[in-house]
């Protein structure tokens, strides 16, 4: 009699503990879709071009137009270019944690970029963002704090009006792409620019940068890099002796 009830509790608490789990697995989507929705009513969403299912509380946030869901119902890719979006970035789309695509490219957002972590820590960030694309918009201010989304491989911030100086964290050492052309970026070019290992491509074309390209950075860029595009900035020196035969574009 004993053996059956102690076999009795051990399955109690099995099934207390699958329901405990499945609650919490409930709840995420739950917090995601609450992010998205303040997304669509921050950006004017019901003039999108296409708004297909979103805010509908009849259909899954994983059918809206744009969005992508791993199996337990977490957002990982939302790709909304050219579709109308008019206003700015709300920061409760941290809340997106498994996030590792985002295109809001081509659209009319103004204001800031927001970081890419709360800067008062907690569970908000984008730690598996891969992708950042926001090129073709108004956005303002300086670049975002990148520093909590180590696995960036592409940073599109093209044409935009982003001032400041060139100050994304040398953590970044998977990025392969970066444009920043068409902003108001001033400064210099950082030294750690030269030494991304994966670092493949590099648009700084048309902004304010200022101070001298070295023959020594040239000479240790990452083996993979075969294009920098510096052209309309404010770049001085000369590149005598430096090893540009890799390179497709200068």
């Amino acid at each position: 009699m004993g053996g059956m009830v102690a076999i009795g509790v051990v399955a109690m608490a099995v099934h207390i503990a699958a329901a405990a789990a499945a609650a919490g697995s409930e709840l995420l989507p739950d917090v995601e879709r609450r992010a998205l929705t303040s997304l669509y009513l921050s950006t004017s969403g019901p003039h999108w071009r296409n708004r297909s299912g979103w805010a509908s509380m009849k259909t899954s946030h994983c059918l809206w137009h744009g969005v992508t869901c791993d199996r337990q119902g977490n957002v990982t890719q939302l790709y909304l270019a050219n579709n109308q979006l008019s206003g700015s970035l709300s920061p409760s789309l941290l809340q997106l944690a498994s996030l590792s695509s985002l295109d809001l490219s081509g659209n009319q957002l103004h204001g800031s970029v927001p970081p890419t972590s709360m800067p008062t820590g907690g569970a908000d960030s984008w730690r598996n963002l891969t992708f950042l694309a926001l090129g073709g918009n108004s956005l303002s201010g300086t670049l975002p704090d990148l520093s909590s989304s180590t696995k960036l491989e592409g940073v599109l911030l093209s044409d935009n009006s982003l001032s400041g100086t060139i100050s994304l964290p040398s953590s970044l050492t998977q990025l392969a792409v970066l444009f920043l052309d068409e902003n108001f970026l001033s400064g210099t070019l950082p030294p750690w620019l030269c030494l991304l290992p994966e670092l493949e491509s590099v648009v700084l074309a048309q902004n304010r940068i200022s101070g001298t390209l070295p023959a020594g950075c040239l000479s240790t860029l990452g083996p993979k890099l075969y294009a920098m595009d510096v052209r309309a900035n404010r770049l001085s020196g000369t590149l005598a002796g430096a090893d540009m035969s890799r390179l497709t574009m200068l």
